[in-house]
């Protein structure tokens, strides 16, 4: 009886014991949990906030800032704070690649936000820097660069296909130029706006190049004036925008000036262009913030408004403000805070909407959240935004061919029962079975066979009877 007794004792012991282990193992927990939940969720910033285009540094650096004062308030992700690393690009290459690497292995920062010049190198970082997801605020020329990559901004290759179908077809304008700065970027403009004005059954009248170190361009316009041209899309920066724009102004040359520009100060375009600027087109990643209506745009202004009523509403911290929404909207679904759980959150947004740009939506091989942009004309010396357009995928499957010299002959391109400028395919198509992609701007309509395109994508199936006569 004893030895039972004294066996029961040894066991209420273990018991004790057992239980003593798993309050200490649950309090770790609870303070772990708790120690996690209040634990600030850091994002990596790499802005030039000194240098020449600090300008744009700073107005971002801002949006970012008043959104997230903003999202934190009401309780930042499941009670986790989001707090920035800021580093200064200094407006140079050199700094900029070693910030992206300070950010990525140093800080260890899972999202990288930055830059908005020297793509270039982050792009060649970009194989090392495998935990790090690096969102820049520069446009891509076409397709991203890396999986690591997600692009906010149309590509300048959307940009240059909008700018011709607007000078055509708003503006009626047929003799089209381009004057581009001569660098990779300046070459691939030149060949996109040369492949859309066939697209659109033209030719481009002329195309000129020129250095970065030119700071005259009147030659340049005088061959654009010579040659005809009633339109030209100028591709540089805005201080060589604002020489195109002098010089056409003293020679009265009538020419229709549509910019695109890598990230600099549009409002330098009328400040040092004065009436020289007056009705050129510039082509806007945004809209215009201090004047848009879109709910988002208002919710933008009241929220910088409560965060420093003396910053002036304008496209740079827009642009931060939208990027800080959507990084928030990824963080709170993603289901860890790591390269994977982050990757995976933004291959979920699907048509996202900011209430400020076209809904947004990614996906496995697709890290560009859309192609839509604005474009703003000066007008008494103010810039509005006067032309909004988009263009979206329409994946097409043909089940099978017909005799395609017909089909080409009633089509002229083959293109959707005559899409005609709509289409990206080239002149001499020549369709099988299979899936192809085609982009067109919202609201376009085949003569042929009717159809309308209002989301992205939507698939249609192509068959010889809608082909056929």
């Amino acid at each position: 009886m004893s030895c039972r007794i004294e066996n029961m004792f040894v066991i209420n012991r273990l018991s004790i014991l057992f239980l003593i282990i798993c309050s200490l193992f649950l309090t770790t927990d609870i303070s772990v949990a708790r120690s996690n939940r209040d634990k600030p969720i850091m994002i990596g910033v790499a802005l030039d906030v000194t240098g020449r285009l600090a300008f744009a540094g700073h107005g971002i650096l801002e949006g970012l800032n008043a959104y997230f004062a903003h999202f934190n308030k009401l309780g930042g992700v499941h009670g986790r704070p989001i707090k920035l690393v800021v580093y200064d690009n200094e407006s140079s290459y050199k700094y900029t690649l070693s910030n992206i690497q300070r950010l990525a292995e140093v800080e260890k920062v899972h999202i990288i936000l930055g830059p908005s010049r020297y793509l270039s190198a982050v792009s060649k970082y970009a194989h090392r820097a495998g935990d790090s997801l690096i969102i820049p605020f520069i446009p891509f020329f076409g397709k991203t660069l890396s999986p690591k990559f997600f692009s906010l901004l149309p590509s300048y290759t959307t940009q240059a296909v909008l700018a011709v179908d607007l000078i055509i077809e708003k503006l009626k304008k047929d003799r089209i130029s381009v004057i581009y700065r001569d660098s990779e970027y300046g070459r691939k403009i030149k060949s996109t706006l040369a492949e859309r004005l066939r697209q659109h059954g033209k030719e481009m009248v002329t195309g000129l190049s020129f250095s970065s170190r030119e700071t005259d361009l009147s030659p340049h316009v005088m061959k654009l004036i010579e040659s005809k041209t009633e339109a030209v899309v100028v591709f540089g920066t805005t201080e060589e925008a604002v020489l195109v724009l002098k010089a056409s102004f003293n020679m009265d040359s009538g020419l229709q000036s549509l910019i695109i520009s890598p990230l600099e100060d549009r409002n330098l375009l009328i400040e040092d262009g004065g009436r020289a600027a007056e009705g050129a087109i510039a082509c806007s990643i945004f809209p215009d913030p201090s004047y848009g209506k879109a709910p988002g745009i208002k919710n933008f202004r009241k929220i910088l408004r409560d965060y420093n009523s003396e910053i002036q509403p304008d496209s740079y911290n827009l642009m931060g403000f939208t990027y800080a929404n959507v990084v928030s909207e990824v963080l709170r679904r993603a289901e860890s805070i790591t390269f994977k759980g982050l990757t995976k959150a933004f291959e979920s947004l699907k048509s996202y909407d900011t209430g400020i740009i076209p809904q947004i939506s990614f996906g496995k091989e697709d890290r560009q959240a859309y192609n839509g942009a604005y474009f703003s004309t000066v007008k008494g010396l103010k810039w509005v935004t006067s032309y909004e357009t988009n263009l979206f995928e329409v994946y097409i499957r043909i089940k099978s061919v017909p005799n395609w010299a017909d089909v080409l002959e009633e089509t002229h391109w083959g293109n959707l029962g005559n899409t005609g400028k709509d289409g990206f395919f080239k002149k001499d198509v020549c369709w099988r079975p299979g899936t192809y992609i085609i982009k067109v701007r919202k609201g376009s309509r085949a003569k042929k066979k009717s159809f309308y395109v209002d989301k992205d994508p939507k698939w249609i199936d192509w068959t010889v009877d809608l082909l056929s006569k």
